[in-house]
């Protein structure tokens, strides 16, 4: 099982452009009879949205970005 998650470690506005800065965590877990593992991968994002972003703009930055939500 593959999950995507992120959190917000910096946000700076400026000129009505909010500078993100994210830090996206894809977790590969596989769990079996014999065998299981956890692979965590960490990477940093940083994205611009315009002022008044909301959550599903942040979402499709990161989907844009080559990650699966």
């Amino acid at each position: 099982m593959i999950s995507t998650t992120y959190t917000t470690t910096s946000e700076l506005e400026d000129a009505g452009v909010v500078t993100l800065t994210l830090q996206v965590y894809v977790i590969d877990e596989v769990i079996g009879v014999n065998e299981g593992h956890k692979n965590t991968v960490k990477s940093k994002l940083v994205i611009e949205l315009p002022s008044g972003y909301s959550q599903s703009d942040v979402d499709n930055a990161v989907i844009a970005e080559g990650f699966d939500l």
